[in-house]
């Protein structure tokens, strides 16, 4: 399962299931770093559009 398409988690146990050696972990950690950033991001936005839609 990609990480863009998984779940918040699951970062390490996507780039293991690839077979990715060395800096696997730490990119999975940052895929999944910025996943939750994104999503985050996202969730502003939208209480963004709301506050603005009822204004």
């Amino acid at each position: 399962m990609p990480v863009e398409a998984g779940p918040l988690k699951g970062g390490r146990q996507w780039t293991q299931a690839r077979g990715v050696k060395g800096t696997s972990y730490f990119k999975g950690d940052l895929l999944v770093l910025r996943e939750r950033i994104e999503f985050k991001i996202s969730i502003v936005n939208q209480l963004f559009k709301e506050i603005i839609s009822v204004v």
